[in-house]
This record gives C-alpha cells, structure tokens and sequence, in this order.
C-alpha cells in the first residue's frame, strides 16, 4: 500500500500559527515537515553585514534568498514525499497556485488552512510580533504597515474563492487562534433555522 503524501498550506498573518500547527500535527500524528520562509531569512550568509547596512529594510534584500531557499527543500522533500507544512501570508493566489501545482506531479493531497480572526484582532497580533523581534533584535525588528495588513485581510476571501474554484485543494478550512476549526469546504455550513412566525395575539 502505497501512502499518499500530504501537504498543508498554512495562510495567516496573525500570531496563531502554534494553533494551526497543533490542528495539523494532530492530524498527522507529527509526521510533517514544516516550512515557513521566515526562517530562511535569518541563514542568508551575508545577514550580518546586510542589517549593518539596511537595518529594518534588510527583509527585502533577504528575501529573494530565503525565496530560493524554500523552493528548493520542496523541491527535495517532494521528491522523497515527505509530509509538508508550507507556511505563508494568503496575500496572493500566485504562490500557493504553483506551489500546488508542483506538488500535484507528485500525487500530494494538499489542504489549505488558514487563521480567521477579527481583523483588529489580526492587526494586533502583527504589532504583538514585532513587539517580539523588538525585544530580540531592535535592528531589524520590523512592524508591518497597517495599510498593508488591511489589504491582505480584504483580499483574503476573494483569494480563498479563487483557490477554491482552481480545485487544486481537497479541503480549504478555517480556524480560530484556540485551534477550533470553524469551517470546511468539504462540510458546508448549517443553514440557519428559520425562526417560527409569530402568532398575532400572543
């Protein structure tokens, strides 16, 4: 019997990705790799120098290497059909449209997960992050914009649609920061029940 490999793209930008990981790992007993490209960043091996030189605006001069970084362990544990976790924001359609498309050649059953939460709530979760890598490292901790957050957070349905109507996700489901799946597409939601007429005179 041959096993078919699973991969799930975790998409979110607030600080709940331990829920998320904990639903997945659960699933999969942690049999899963994760991958998230932040990590990478951090490995570029000129890092040192570069925050010296751009401080907070090092992310984009690291970017294109933890980039290649992350397609290339894909690359490698796709071909040995390891469990995946890919990590990213859901700020475009792009991304996990072709990071499905490349594991689909390898026979992967692929999820999408992502955190819905308020959106106050997700912007304070962003500056509850940068909080964090403050306290860590005030030169390269970065805050994220809250513009740009908004955007993200009003493009996410119509992406989450998009990816949906591409039918390259078995399952595109929702979860809250205490890990309580809120939503499946493989489960529609309960229509409301119709709330019984009032009788006149009663």
């Amino acid at each position: 019997l041959i096993r078919q490999p699973l991969c799930n793209l975790v998409g979110n930008q607030d600080q709940g990705k331990t829920s998320l990981r904990s639903a997945i790992s659960g699933e999969t007993q942690g049999n899963v790799v994760i991958i998230d490209n932040d990590t990478f960043k951090q490995q570029h091996p000129n890092f040192d120098e570069l925050v010296k030189l751009y401080e907070k605006d090092v992310v984009k001069y690291v970017t294109p290497y933890s980039n290649r970084m992350t397609e290339a362990i894909i690359s490698r544990l796709r071909d040995k059909g390891y469990n995946l976790v890919i990590e990213g924001t859901g700020r475009t359609t792009d991304v996990p449209i072709q990071t499905a498309t490349m594991l689909q050649a390898k026979d992967y059953e692929k999820k999408m997960y992502v955190m819905a939460v308020p959106k106050i709530n997700s912007y304070l979760g962003t500056i509850e992050r940068y909080e964090t890598m403050y306290a860590d490292d005030p030169m390269t901790a970065r805050a994220t914009p809250k513009q740009a957050h908004d955007i993200v957070v009003k493009n996410l349905p119509t992406n989450l649609e998009t990816l949906h109507k591409t039918g390259l996700f078995s399952d595109i489901r929702l979860y809250n920061r205490e890990g309580v799946k809120l939503y499946s597409s493989l489960q529609p939601p309960t229509p409301p029940i119709p709330k019984t007429p009032k009788l006149p005179g009663i």
